[in-house]
C-alpha cells in the first residue's frame, strides 16, 4: 500500500508522480480474484440493460458515479464541444511531442490542421471529430486549440518520461458483454507504464501503473472513479494488469494513488450498482455498507497522495 504525503507546492513537479508510477511495490491482483468480479459486473449490467429502450446505447464512465449524474444526462446524444475535443487532440499532441521533441503548442496545432484536412474529405463521417473541427470558425477552433494545449502541457510535464517503460498515451478501455450489448463501460486512461513487480512465485512479473488527468478538484467519489477506470483496465486485458492507478488534478495540485486490489474492484462494482439502481428500476444487488446504509466514503486531503 502506498501512502505518501507531498506538499501541494511540490506538484505538478514530475518527480512525485513519476516515483508513484514506477514504484514496484504492491501485490498484483490475480486472475482468480478477477473471475467473480467479472461475473458480478456482467450480471449488474445485464439487469440494468433490460431497462434501456431498443436501439439505444448508453456509455457509463467514471463521471457517471457522481451523484449529480442522472440517467437523463446519460441518455443525451453525444455532441462535440471544446471541452470534449480537448482530450483526444491533447493526447495525440503528446504522442507527437514524445516522437518529435516538439512543443505542445506546435503539436496541437499540427494535430488540428491534420484533422481539419481529414474532415474536409467527402468521406469523413458526419459525427467525427475531424468533421466537427472542419466546420468550426477560426475563433472556435482557436478555443479548442487553447484547451488542448493546456491539457497537453499538463500531461507532458507531469512525469519524467525517461524513467517510464513502454509508456502508452491514451490507452482507453471499452468494456461490454454479449448479454448487454447496448450498455458499455468506458475507462479513460491517459497514461499507462509498465513495471516489474516481485512475487513469491517465479520471480518478477510484468504489470502496469495508470495515470488519469482530471479537471477541477477531487470529488467525494474520487476513489470510486479511479476504481472504475481500474475495473475497465483489468476487464479489458489479461496482460500487464495494473497494480496502481493515480488520479491527478493539476488545476489544484492534488493527486490520489490507489492500489488496484480485489477489495477496490468489489467496492467499485458496488458503486456502479448503486448508481444504476438510483436512476432506473431493476433488480437489486446486495451492497456492503457501514451499518447505516452507506458505503464507506473518501475524504481527500489537501495535496495528499494517499491510498
Amino acid at each position: 500500500m502506498i501512502t505518501n504525503t507531498v506538499s501541494p507546492m511540490a506538484l505538478p513537479r514530475s518527480r512525485a508522480l513519476t516515483d508513484l508510477l514506477t514504484d514496484s511495490r504492491g501485490t498484483p491482483i490475480s486472475e482468480r480474484d478477477l473471475k467473480p468480479i467479472r461475473h458480478r459486473t456482467e450480471a449488474i449490467l445485464r439487469g440494468w440493460a433490460a431497462t434501456i429502450e431498443s436501439g439505444r446505447k448508453i456509455r457509463i464512465d467514471a463521471y457517471s458515479l457522481r451523484p449529480d449524474r442522472g440517467r437523463a444526462q446519460w441518455d443525451q446524444a453525444f455532441e462535440w464541444s471544446p471541452e470534449s475535443a480537448r482530450r483526444p487532440v491533447a493526447l495525440d499532441a503528446v504522442r507527437t511531442c514524445l516522437a518529435t521533441g516538439g512543443t505542445p503548442a506546435d503539436a496541437v496545432r499540427s494535430t488540428i490542421d491534420r484533422l481539419v484536412r481529414s474532415g474536409s474529405h467527402p468521406l469523413a463521417g458526419r459525427h467525427t471529430l475531424c468533421r466537427w473541427l472542419a466546420g468550426l470558425s477560426l475563433g472556435a477552433r482557436s478555443l479548442v486549440e487553447a484547451e488542448a494545449v493546456t491539457m497537453a502541457t499538463q500531461l507532458i510535464t507531469a512525469v519524467d518520461w525517461t524513467r517510464l517503460v513502454n509508456p502508452a498515451v491514451g490507452d482507453d478501455r471499452t468494456i461490454s458483454f454479449a448479454s448487454s450489448p447496448r450498455l458499455f463501460l468506458r475507462g479513460r486512461i491517459d497514461l499507462r507504464t509498465s513495471i516489474e513487480v516481485s512475487t513469491d512465485r517465479a520471480g518478477p512479473v510484468r504489470r502496469s501503473a495508470l495515470l488519469t488527468v482530471v479537471a477541477g478538484r477531487p470529488q467525494p467519489t474520487a476513489r470510486d472513479e479511479l476504481g472504475f477506470i481500474a475495473l475497465t483496465a483489468v476487464l479489458g486485458s489479461r496482460a500487464d494488469l495494473p497494480i496502481r492507478i493515480i488520479g491527478w488534478w493539476p488545476q489544484c495540485g492534488r493527486a490520489l494513488a490507489v492500489p488496484v486490489t480485489a477489495e477496490l474492484l468489489e467496492e467499485t462494482v458496488d458503486a456502479v450498482a448503486i448508481r444504476l439502481g438510483s436512476v432506473a428500476p431493476g433488480p437489486t444487488h446486495p451492497q456492503r455498507c457501514d451499518g447505516q446504509g452507506h458505503r464507506p466514503g473518501l475524504q481527500v486531503g489537501e495535496g495528499r497522495l494517499a491510498s
